[in-house]
């Protein structure tokens, strides 16, 4: 199965080389670094693909994203193709249309596989209270109902903020089986009630915090020879 998928990506990859070669003699070349070519067509696809996510972003960012998305695929090329082919199989079947997308477009779905697979490997490996607390800390309102009978009736609604039981509390629901987020007040136990709504909100923010932590290993993988 491997061995078709890899044909499957050179003839891709060969096609891809004679087409580009005819498109850029109908496109401008609006960036240059390092044998990475930018077309303006490259560039309008990315632009309005971030668009439609209600991404905001610029040329000059979009230039510099999509010259590291290219770098990083031409290194999985070289230095990991079976992770590639294996990644690109995997689009292929989880994205619908997936081969009617631009050819930019499906490097930034790699790109992203690649950051999500480093943002696991911290996220089971490496996550620490310090995280927990430093991303919720983030959060404006953290204001949580509090329960005595899990959840089916709500005592009173209070602030969490910097309170270590409740990151504490949390941290386990990440890396534990735990379902549920007991708390001490006054001796007496009782069950904090986050929603799904609020459950999201605080997965996002351990996200992006794990995102920004990661940043180095991304640039490592894209700059080291």
């Amino acid at each position: 199965m491997l061995f078709f998928l890899k044909l499957f990506f050179f003839i891709n990859k060969f096609l891809l080389i004679i087409l580009l070669n005819v498109k850029y003699t109908h496109a401008d070349i609006v960036f240059e670094k390092n044998d990475i070519l930018i077309t303006n067509i490259e560039l309008e696809n990315y632009i309005d693909f971030l668009n439609q996510k209600n991404i905001d972003t610029n040329h000059n960012k979009a230039k510099k994203n999509i010259y590291l998305i290219k770098k990083a695929i031409n290194k999985l090329e070289k230095n990991n193709p079976d992770w590639l082919y294996q990644v690109n199989d995997n689009l292929i079947k989880n994205i619908d249309n997936y081969n009617q997308y631009p050819n930019i477009i499906k490097n930034l779905f790699i790109f992203d596989a690649l950051k999500n697979e480093l943002i696991n490997e911290y996220y089971y490996n490496e996550l620490s209270i310090d995280d927990v607390a430093q991303a919720l800390s983030s959060i404006d309102n953290n204001f949580y109902p509090i329960s005595e009978n899990q959840c089916l009736t709500v005592i009173k609604t209070i602030s969490f903020k910097d309170n270590y039981q409740f990151i504490e509390g949390v941290y386990d629901l990440l890396t534990s089986e735990k379902d549920t987020l007991t708390i001490d007040i006054n001796n007496k136990k009782y069950e904090v009630c986050i929603d799904a709504k609020n459950k999201k909100n605080i997965e996002g923010n351990i996200y992006k915090l794990i995102a920004e932590k990661i940043q180095y290993k991304i640039d490592n993988f894209i700059y080291d020879k």
